[in-house]
């Protein structure tokens, strides 16, 4: 036995070696702790100022931008007489970046600031800082001026995480990257992936932040308020917590606030964004401030200098991503520490995460993942190219893919097939995220602490979440009965907001297709109103755009008001998802002229023959749910058991029944569904599915892509 257990130990050992082995190792590694813009190595300035394509790997602090903006620059112009582009994610990045000079031959361009700026660019000027929405625009300025430009791409690493709501605007920077005569891609934690032509350097720095404590925990908001109070209230240091779910943050917010605590918020559409604000002009926090809670918002980019005080880190992982396995992102945590550039002000950094042990057999890095999918889709994009062997007849010229962004396939400048190799990034590094563990971290050992919760803690906890509960209740609620009726005036001023506040460009065609003309919004709704009216109405477009009416889309977002125990709310985010795949299944499925499409339907359809016959020969026509991802993972490989069981509701009217310990549960076949199940279920009326086109009535995927599993991959996120 004891043979067996050291075996098994090597074999684990093995494995770790493997899996770390699969990182790429850098052409040019060196460790310095200064700026980059003070770096003289030799072979450092050469590798910049020769190679054509670069990767720089240096952390957030290190002068990455300094070295743009007072040597590289300069340098490239000098040996070439064309500017250089620096591309970043956000409008804050170049807010911020403006904020430190005032360089005459560099432009700084945003929507607000681009008629100005683009104007005063001339045959001196020898860089333009852009934010990727006006990034095609200045490219194609630069080359009518200078006949080309070299790209840096800063943040780069966002780049295929943008792609998953901003797909065109990405596109339209790959193709201004790919334009270029020289590439540089400056990120702390780069995107390897696809990138083998290009010239990887690496800086490392001798200090590093603090090593991370490990805290599981079974309520985050009670956990992270435990955590917080270690600290008292004007105690000379700013806590900044990370934390994904903005109803979360509010209750952490009310409960911190109960204990004395002074508290900013800093996410997406916050209407107090003053902290946001003071923090790109001055780059630093408010000492008077205890604690900040923000999203990830805060971790693209932006720098936080020294106010004085201390920094305590807080990286709270909710785990409440679909299909969720470990699902740790050591990026955006790495990311996250490395905003506070003064690394010697950090005094402490936490993960709050669930308590889930590492599932090895699942052990796969973005690039493994990634070489496999893009193996798998040249092989399909070669099959369809065979088929036009004339040059003058390719499958772009035939609408061969009917092309939808998801598809994985896209067309070269011959309009050729081709695998789309920013999506498969996309698509390889989501994947990984849900496979990587804590433990993923470069440290030798991980600390795990406990943490003490006491009665004044758990009572203004449990105090936020009555009040967020109460208030959120009463606006889902008042927004169910404001939408129950299209032709009302309340309904269409509540359009008329979402349409004004939305950032969705698809929900805003949707509502203008649906309504027309939109009065402007009387006054803000409240914070917590907003996002309900907001959830509501993407779920309702969802519906609209597979052709189906506003009373059966209400039926399918909110609790009728004849239930008892919560009448007239929003349905919950799970079953929302699970209906719109079930509908959605059943109204787009044809796959004509794309491959991709026709093999993942075939092998959706054995997949539901074979569990037809795995429910008929069990005697109570019943499966665990590890019966169901066993059957299903034959033909759809990768898939965890919630999305095992989210695929098998989406071709099965299935019955859950579990013991009172909900230890054991089972799922029992009652139908398959088809239209009229579907429509006898829901008490809905379907449109007729429409034959030969890949989407259904009023649909405009270009826009959007929603996979076999509900998750929106592009345009819409819900």
């Amino acid at each position: 036995m004891f043979k067996e257990v050291d075996t098994q130990r090597k074999l684990n050992t093995i494995i770790e070696h493997f899996y770390r082995s699969t990182q790429r190792t850098p052409d040019l590694q060196i460790e310095y702790d200064g700026y980059l813009s003070d770096l003289t190595n030799k072979d450092f300035l050469e590798a910049l100022n020769t190679q054509k394509r670069i990767i720089l790997q240096s952390g957030t602090g290190s002068g990455k931008t300094t070295l743009i903006l007072k040597s590289l620059i300069y340098k490239w112009f000098e040996d070439t007489k064309i500017p250089t582009i620096v591309i970043v994610p956000l409008n804050a990045i170049v807010e911020q970046q403006s904020k430190y000079g005032n360089q005459t031959d560099v432009a700084f361009i945003t929507a607000a600031t681009k008629n100005d700026q683009m104007r005063g660019i001339n045959l001196q000027t020898k860089c333009v800082f852009v934010n990727y929405e006006n990034a095609k625009e200045v490219a194609e300025y630069l080359t009518q001026l200078f006949g080309g430009y070299h790209a840096i791409l800063d943040e780069s690493h966002l780049l295929s995480e943008s792609v998953g709501y901003k797909a065109e605007i990405v596109r339209e920077v790959t193709a201004v990257i790919q334009q270029a005569q020289k590439i540089l891609l400056a990120s702390a934690t780069p995107s390897l992936l696809g990138l083998d032509e290009f010239y990887y350097l690496k800086i490392n720095s001798s200090i590093p932040a603090p090593a991370p404590k490990v805290i599981h925990y079974t309520s985050v908001v009670k956990s992270l308020t435990a955590l917080i109070c270690q600290v008292v209230p004007n105690s000379g240091s700013n806590q900044i917590v990370l934390l994904n779910n903005k109803k979360r943050i509010q209750k952490l917010k009310d409960a911190l606030k109960r204990l004395g605590y002074k508290i900013a918020t800093i996410y997406t559409n916050n209407p107090n964004n003053e902290h946001y604000q003071q923090l790109i002009n001055t780059s630093k926090l408010d000492p008077n401030i205890d604690v900040y809670i923000c999203t990830e918002k805060v971790a693209t980019g932006v720098n936080i200098l020294s106010n004085g005080n201390k920094n305590r880190l807080i990286y709270a992982e909710t785990n409440t991503k679909d299909g969720f396995l470990c699902g740790f992102r050591q990026t955006l945590y790495t990311q996250f520490v490395a905003r506070v550039r003064d690394v010697k002000s950090i005094t402490d950094c936490f993960i709050l995460t669930k308590q889930i042990e590492l599932p090895s057999f699942e052990r796969q890095t973005a690039e493994m993942i990634y070489c496999r999918l893009y193996t798998q889709y040249q092989q399909t994009a070669n099959d369809i190219n065979a088929q036009y062997p004339n040059d003058t007849n390719t499958p772009q010229q035939h609408d061969y893919l009917r092309f939808v962004d998801g598809t994985g396939l896209t067309y070269s400048q011959q309009g050729l097939v081709v695998p789309d190799r920013i999506y498969l990034i996309h698509l390889a590094e989501n994947q990984a995220v849900n496979l990587s563990h804590v433990s993923d971290l470069d440290f030798e050992e991980l600390t795990i602490v406990d943490i003490d919760i006491d009665t004044t803690i758990e009572i203004a906890t449990k105090e936020a979440n009555k009040a967020i509960n109460e208030e959120t209740k009463n606006a889902e609620v008042d927004i169910c009965n404001t939408m129950s009726d299209r032709s009302s005036l309340a309904c269409l001023q509540l359009a008329g907001t979402i349409y004004k506040t939305t950032d969705n460009q698809t929900l805003k065609n949707t509502l203008k297709n649906e309504f027309g003309q939109l009065p402007k919004p009387d006054e803000p709704l409240s914070e917590i109103k907003q996002d309900v009216a907001d959830t509501a109405h993407q779920n309702f477009m969802h519906y609209l755009r597979l052709g189906m009416n506003w009373g059966d889309a209400h039926q399918l977002t909110f609790r009728p008001s004849t239930e008892k125990i919560r009448p007239s709310q929003l349905l919950s985010k799970n079953k929302r998802q699970e209906t719109r795949l079930i509908i959605s299944r059943f109204l787009s499925k044809d796959a004509n002229g794309c491959k991709i499409k026709q093999y993942q339907l075939a092998q959706n359809e054995k997949a539901k023959n074979a569990l037809l016959l795995a429910f008929e020969q069990n005697e109570q026509q019943q499966l665990a749910p590890k019966e169901i991802q066993a059957i299903i993972r034959k033909y759809r490989r990768g898939l965890s058991i919630a999305e095992s069981l989210l695929f098998a509701s989406s071709l099965f009217h299935l019955q859950r029944t579990a013991n009172h310990a909900n230890t054991l549960v089972y799922y029992k076949l009652i139908e398959c569904w088809d239209k009229d199940s579907i429509e006898q279920h829901f008490q809905i009326t379907l449109p007729t599915p429409v034959a030969d086109c890949q989407n259904p009535p009023g649909a405009n995927t270009s826009d959007s892509y929603e996979d076999d599993f509900g998750n929106t991959c592009y345009g819409v996120r819900f």
